[in-house]
């Protein structure tokens, strides 16, 4: 085997004698050094040379994929050996270890994987954390669980946390951490502002930043050029924008992103024969590091996760960074000497943005990290210890939806299918649609759709038809993906579905398939599987678990009325629109206030009321027809203010009489009698008391009282029509009024 490479000096290096003696002698540490000074590549060999990794792993949490992989490769290079040996990583749908590996690379999601098996992480010795500044929900919630077992069962387990730009105040204290700051010089970098965006794509805004920095290079470029966009769809428009403009600068054009395959990515990150024009997602501000990089064009964006409050779970987002991860991404310019960084937004705009990015446990949905702590016997309010104590009305929230999704019992404790959903790497929703999907005997179905629910949405333009297929939206979807060339859709998209259903143990029987012409997911010429009518009944009592309170009823032109009580509209997309009912599971951008659903699947109310059974209500309703003037009774079966089924039953007499009251009472007496016949009556009567006779009341109220009597025993309002009031008040004067009355007046 070849010697190891000796490695470049980098900035890092005085200060990881000191680190690696506070972690020897039982000190956490928190280690503050800008991007590029090494401290990702460099602290962990240096903790393996210093026999910290003997007694047990040395695990490095980074919270992208790319970041892992790329850095555990690194990392094996320096060591002289293949990544796998002493060094490997491990990430979603790849994995490289060994039984000598000592240095293990992971995805913050992982670990939390790892924590939920075994929570006292047996093996591990010392667990590092890199990128802690981005404050993402899974690195909190591991942070918080590695510093309760070292208060527990495990004080030998040493804590890690890293940064370029955190404050290292409050993370240090949480831990009880001892702080090392890497100083770094940096090189000065020019920093000007493209000034606001208007109206302008994008595109053409990295067009005409880059075109002023190749100008100031006299139209060649002499070092390259790192470009921040949010993601894949920008970097593509980009590239295609700007290609013909780098081409006769001199240099070469390339793209950075999480979905490209591991031998693009490595690619662009290793040095090249001429300056590199690099279209990257964040990704490129501290995890990766750029050789070259001269210059930075920042678009001021990224695709952050943000809670969905439709769909109740997680999506990601284009917003502006803030103010920090500006400095960070400036800062790749003045590595290797004075840089340019062009800003795609206003001087004020810069000034307005918050220092730091507001932490995902302010601001995402908790149903996860509640049902992780669940599995693990903890309480999130009670029994834990938060790094930064999430709002507590998003717990509650978080428990309500537990305990409707099954996952909890009423009384918090964990359940039977809330185990089996706290092993699955999902949003408990998509969870729970695959469990009862497994129960049900769909299980390759279910995952199929849960895949892509995660990964989507596959359907992006909520006017275009999709392809007939009647019960679910998503199977639609399925069914073009599936088709030569996946209809059209990413290819990427395509392979990140099927991953993640083989994963989820929807894909073996695809495999089986094979021979008869289907593919592998390197083409994915699939054949399209026919629809089974059979699985319907199935997939809707899976969904409904999932997905309990989004049952709408289809009204006309596409509104939809849900049960909870709100509205929604049905994308022209949708092939359930012929549904009575159905189940919303995918929004996208409203109309006006109302959200529009991009993606249903159909529900009859036998799956409602067999899936739902305790949320169904039984109702009796009666009516008056105004019209008519008929009393009707209704036995009706009801999911929150929807009405699933509505049968016509004989109202009782007493279910009679009030709406009959109700409706005397709004049109008064008079509209009972004859009114002429009224007058003369009531003038017959006031002749005789002038003459001495004793009075009869006859006034409106006493009507009104005789006629609400009359309302026992009557059918309808024709009923009371046909009795002669005027006769029974008659009838009811004493005899010789009644007398005088036909005598003498």
């Amino acid at each position: 085997m070849a010697a190891p490479p000796t490695p470049p000096a980098l900035p890092v290096d005085p200060v990881l004698p000191g680190v690696v003696a506070d972690l020897a002698a039982g000190r956490d540490v928190v280690l503050v050094a800008p991007p590029g000074s090494g401290k990702t590549t460099r602290l962990p060999p240096a903790l393996l040379a210093a026999g910290l990794a003997q007694r047990g792993k040395i695990v490095v949490v980074q919270p992208r994929r790319m970041a892992a992989r790329m850095a555990a490769t690194y990392v094996a290079r320096l060591l002289g050996e293949p990544v796998g040996e002493r060094c490997g990583y491990q990430v979603r749908f790849d994995r490289r270890v060994g039984p000598r590996t000592r240095i293990e690379f992971v995805t913050d999601g992982l670990l939390l994987q790892r924590m939920r098996q075994d929570p006292e992480l047996s093996g591990v010795a010392v667990v590092v954390f890199d990128e802690i500044h981005e404050r993402r929900l899974d690195t909190d919630l591991a942070v918080a669980l590695a510093r309760r077992v070292q208060r527990g069962a495990r004080p030998d387990l040493r804590v890690v946390a890293m940064s370029a730009t955190v404050d290292p105040g409050p993370i240090a204290s949480f831990l009880g951490a001892r702080v090392h700051t890497c100083e770094v010089r940096p090189h000065p970098v020019d920093v000007r502002y493209a000034g606001p965006a208007g109206d302008r794509p994008l595109e053409r805004r990295v067009t005409r930043a880059l075109h002023d920095l190749i100008d100031e290079d006299g139209g060649r470029l002499t070092g390259g050029v790192l470009v921040f966009l949010p993601g894949a769809r920008e970097i593509s428009r980009c590239a295609r924008a700007c290609a013909g403009l780098v081409r006769s600068a001199g240099a070469e054009l390339a793209t950075l992103h999480g979905d490209m395959p591991a031998a693009e990515q490595d690619r662009v990150v290793r040095p090249g024969p001429r300056p590199r024009v690099v279209l990257s997602t964040n990704v490129a501000e501290s995890s990766v590091t750029l050789e070259g990089v001269r210059a930075v064009i920042d678009g001021g964006l990224a695709r952050v996760a943000e809670h969905d409050p439709w769909t109740g779970t997680t999506r990601l987002t284009v917003r502006k960074v803030a103010r920090a991860s500006c400095e960070q991404r400036t800062g790749r310019a003045g590595r290797v000497g004075p840089g340019r960084c062009v800003r795609l937004m206003s001087a004020a705009d810069f000034a307005r943005r918050p220092a730091y990015e507001t932490p995902e446990v302010a601001r995402l949905d908790l149903a996860r990290a509640t049902l992780d702590l669940a599995a693990l016997g903890l309480d999130p309010v009670d029994d834990f210890e938060w790094y930064d104590p999430p709002p507590a009305a998003a717990l509650l929230a978080a428990r309500e939806l537990l305990v409707r999704l099954g996952a909890l019992s009423g009384a918090g404790e964990l359940t039977a299918e809330g185990r089996a959903m706290a092993a699955l790497p999902l949003h408990p929703r998509l969870a729970r649609v695959l469990v009862a999907g497994r129960a049900l005997g769909i299980g390759a179905l279910a995952a199929r759709v849960v895949a892509a629910w995660s990964e989507g949405p596959i359907h992006r333009d909520p006017r275009a038809p999709r392809r007939h297929v009647l019960g679910a939206d998503v199977r639609s979807d399925l069914a073009r993906l599936d088709e030569p060339g996946h209809g059209g859709l990413p290819a990427t998209l395509a392979r990140r579905v099927r991953r993640v259903a083989r994963q989820l143990g929807g894909e073996r029987s695809r495999r089986r398939r094979g021979r008869a012409g289907a593919s592998d997911d390197r083409t994915g010429n699939a054949p399209a599987p026919s629809h089974d009518d059979e699985a319907d009944l199935p997939l809707q009592l899976a969904v409904l678990a999932g997905f309990p309170d989004r049952v709408a009823a289809v009204q006309a032109e596409g509104r939809l009325a849900l049960a909870d009580g709100g509205a929604a509209r049905l994308a022209p997309c949708s092939t359930v629109a012929g549904a009575p009912l159905l189940v919303a599971v995918e929004a996208g951008a409203r109309d006006g206030a109302v959200p529009v659903v991009t993606g249903a699947v159909a529900a009859e109310p036998v799956a409602v009321l067999e899936a739902l059974p305790h949320a169904v209500e039984e109702h009796r309703t009666v009516t008056l027809d105004e019209a008519s003037g008929r009393v009707t009774a209704h036995l009706e079966l009801r999911l929150g203010q929807l009405v699933l089924e509505r049968q016509e039953v004989p109202p009782t007499p007493e279910e009679l009489a009030e709406p009959l009251r109700r409706a005397v009472r709004r049109a008064g007496a008079s509209a009972f009698v004859d009114p002429s016949a009224l007058a003369t009556l009531r003038g017959r009567v006031e002749l005789l008391a002038g003459l001495g006779h004793p009075p009869f009341d006859l006034s409106d109220s006493v009507l009104l009282a005789h006629l609400l009597a009359a309302c026992d025993g009557a059918r309808s309002l024709a009923d009371l029509r046909r009795r002669d009031l005027l006769a029974e008040l008659r009838a009811a004067m004493p005899p010789a009024l009644r007398s005088a009355l036909e005598r003498d007046a």
